[in-house]
Protein backbone atom coordinates (compact mmCIF):
# COMPACT_ATOMS: atom_id res chain seq x y z
CA UNK A 1 0.00 0.00 0.00
CA UNK A 2 1.32 3.43 -0.85
CA UNK A 3 1.95 5.97 1.86
CA UNK A 4 2.83 9.09 -0.09
CA UNK A 5 -0.63 10.52 -0.81
CA UNK A 6 -2.58 9.84 2.35
CA UNK A 7 -5.01 7.36 0.79
CA UNK A 8 -4.74 5.23 3.90
CA UNK A 9 -6.71 7.89 5.78
CA UNK A 10 -9.84 6.97 3.82
CA UNK A 11 -11.22 3.59 5.02
CA UNK A 12 -12.81 2.73 1.67
CA UNK A 13 -9.57 3.22 -0.23
CA UNK A 14 -7.70 1.20 2.39
CA UNK A 15 -10.23 -1.62 1.96
CA UNK A 16 -9.94 -1.50 -1.84
CA UNK A 17 -6.14 -1.55 -1.64
CA UNK A 18 -6.30 -4.46 0.81
CA UNK A 19 -8.46 -6.28 -1.76
CA UNK A 20 -5.79 -5.59 -4.38
CA UNK A 21 -3.17 -7.16 -2.10
CA UNK A 22 -5.30 -10.28 -1.56
CA UNK A 23 -5.89 -10.59 -5.30
CA UNK A 24 -2.16 -10.17 -5.99
CA UNK A 25 -1.46 -12.99 -3.55
CA UNK A 26 -4.05 -15.21 -5.22
CA UNK A 27 -2.55 -14.43 -8.63
CA UNK A 28 0.91 -15.32 -7.31
CA UNK A 29 -0.44 -18.62 -5.97
CA UNK A 30 -2.09 -19.36 -9.33
CA UNK A 31 1.28 -18.81 -10.99
CA UNK A 32 2.93 -21.17 -8.53
CA UNK A 33 0.29 -23.81 -9.22
CA UNK A 34 0.91 -23.45 -12.96
CA UNK A 35 4.67 -23.84 -12.42
CA UNK A 36 3.98 -26.99 -10.37
CA UNK A 37 1.76 -28.39 -13.13
CA UNK A 38 -1.19 -28.44 -10.71
CA UNK A 39 -4.19 -27.34 -12.78
CA UNK A 40 -6.69 -28.38 -10.11
CA UNK A 41 -5.18 -26.00 -7.56
CA UNK A 42 -4.85 -23.28 -10.20
CA UNK A 43 -8.53 -23.72 -11.12
CA UNK A 44 -9.62 -23.55 -7.46
CA UNK A 45 -7.55 -20.41 -6.86
CA UNK A 46 -8.84 -18.85 -10.07
CA UNK A 47 -12.40 -19.41 -8.84
CA UNK A 48 -11.55 -17.58 -5.64
CA UNK A 49 -9.79 -14.80 -7.54
CA UNK A 50 -12.66 -14.42 -10.01
CA UNK A 51 -15.22 -14.16 -7.20
CA UNK A 52 -13.18 -11.63 -5.26
CA UNK A 53 -12.51 -9.52 -8.35
CA UNK A 54 -16.19 -9.57 -9.31
CA UNK A 55 -17.27 -8.31 -5.87
CA UNK A 56 -14.42 -5.79 -5.75
CA UNK A 57 -15.00 -4.33 -9.22
CA UNK A 58 -18.76 -4.05 -8.78
CA UNK A 59 -18.20 -2.36 -5.40
CA UNK A 60 -15.83 0.16 -7.01
CA UNK A 61 -18.26 0.86 -9.83
CA UNK A 62 -21.30 1.31 -7.57
CA UNK A 63 -19.46 3.44 -5.03
CA UNK A 64 -16.28 5.27 -5.94
CA UNK A 65 -16.75 5.32 -9.71
CA UNK A 66 -20.39 6.43 -9.42
CA UNK A 67 -19.44 9.30 -7.12
CA UNK A 68 -16.64 10.40 -9.45
CA UNK A 69 -19.02 10.27 -12.42
CA UNK A 70 -21.67 12.24 -10.49
CA UNK A 71 -19.06 14.89 -9.73
CA UNK A 72 -18.43 15.26 -13.47
CA UNK A 73 -18.56 19.05 -13.35
CA UNK A 74 -15.94 19.01 -10.59
CA UNK A 75 -13.90 16.06 -11.79
CA UNK A 76 -12.55 15.46 -15.27
CA UNK A 77 -12.12 11.70 -14.98
CA UNK A 78 -14.86 10.47 -17.33
CA UNK A 79 -12.70 8.82 -19.98
CA UNK A 80 -10.48 7.21 -17.34
CA UNK A 81 -13.54 5.81 -15.56
CA UNK A 82 -14.83 4.41 -18.85
CA UNK A 83 -11.46 2.76 -19.48
CA UNK A 84 -11.33 1.25 -15.98
CA UNK A 85 -14.92 0.01 -16.22
CA UNK A 86 -14.17 -1.56 -19.59
CA UNK A 87 -11.17 -3.30 -18.03
CA UNK A 88 -13.39 -4.47 -15.16
CA UNK A 89 -15.86 -6.06 -17.57
CA UNK A 90 -13.11 -7.70 -19.60
CA UNK A 91 -11.26 -9.01 -16.54
CA UNK A 92 -14.47 -10.33 -14.94
CA UNK A 93 -15.14 -12.39 -18.05
CA UNK A 94 -11.59 -13.65 -18.45
CA UNK A 95 -11.04 -14.53 -14.78
CA UNK A 96 -14.31 -16.46 -14.67
CA UNK A 97 -13.33 -18.61 -17.66
CA UNK A 98 -12.49 -22.21 -16.76
CA UNK A 99 -10.67 -22.49 -20.08
CA UNK A 100 -8.01 -20.00 -19.04
CA UNK A 101 -6.25 -22.50 -16.75
CA UNK A 102 -5.66 -24.67 -19.80
CA UNK A 103 -3.82 -21.77 -21.48
CA UNK A 104 -0.99 -20.90 -19.04
CA UNK A 105 0.65 -18.19 -21.15
CA UNK A 106 -2.64 -16.43 -21.75
CA UNK A 107 -3.51 -16.80 -18.06
CA UNK A 108 -0.20 -15.21 -17.08
CA UNK A 109 -0.95 -12.30 -19.43
CA UNK A 110 -4.40 -11.83 -17.86
CA UNK A 111 -2.88 -11.88 -14.37
CA UNK A 112 -0.35 -9.26 -15.50
CA UNK A 113 -3.22 -7.13 -16.85
CA UNK A 114 -4.96 -7.48 -13.48
CA UNK A 115 -1.81 -6.29 -11.68
CA UNK A 116 -1.46 -3.33 -14.07
CA UNK A 117 -5.11 -2.42 -13.51
CA UNK A 118 -4.72 -2.44 -9.72
CA UNK A 119 -1.55 -0.37 -9.98
CA UNK A 120 -3.31 2.26 -12.11
CA UNK A 121 -6.11 2.52 -9.57
CA UNK A 122 -3.73 2.80 -6.63
CA UNK A 123 -1.26 5.20 -8.24
CA UNK A 124 -3.67 7.41 -10.17
CA UNK A 125 -7.38 6.98 -9.45
CA UNK A 126 -7.39 6.62 -5.68
CA UNK A 127 -5.19 9.68 -4.98
CA UNK A 128 -7.23 11.66 -7.53
CA UNK A 129 -10.51 10.65 -5.86
CA UNK A 130 -9.15 11.48 -2.43
CA UNK A 131 -8.23 14.97 -3.56
CA UNK A 132 -11.29 15.71 -5.67
CA UNK A 133 -14.33 14.14 -4.01
CA UNK A 134 -16.02 16.22 -1.33
CA UNK A 135 -16.76 14.81 2.12
CA UNK A 136 -20.46 14.13 1.33
CA UNK A 137 -19.39 11.78 -1.48
CA UNK A 138 -17.24 9.75 0.89
CA UNK A 139 -20.08 9.72 3.42
CA UNK A 140 -22.48 8.29 0.80
CA UNK A 141 -20.00 5.64 -0.29
CA UNK A 142 -19.21 4.59 3.28
CA UNK A 143 -22.91 4.51 4.26
CA UNK A 144 -23.70 2.33 1.25
CA UNK A 145 -20.84 -0.02 2.16
CA UNK A 146 -21.91 -0.19 5.81
CA UNK A 147 -25.44 -1.03 4.70
CA UNK A 148 -24.26 -3.73 2.30
CA UNK A 149 -25.22 -1.58 -0.66
CA UNK A 150 -22.66 -2.88 -3.12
Amino acid sequence: MCSYCGCGAEPLITALMDDHAVMADLAYRVGRALESADPDTARMLMGELAGRFRRHSLQEEAGLFAELAAAGDVCDAGSELERLMSQHAQLRGLLASDELVLQPERLRAVLADLADHAEAEEDDLFPYALQRLPAPSWDRINQAEAGGGS
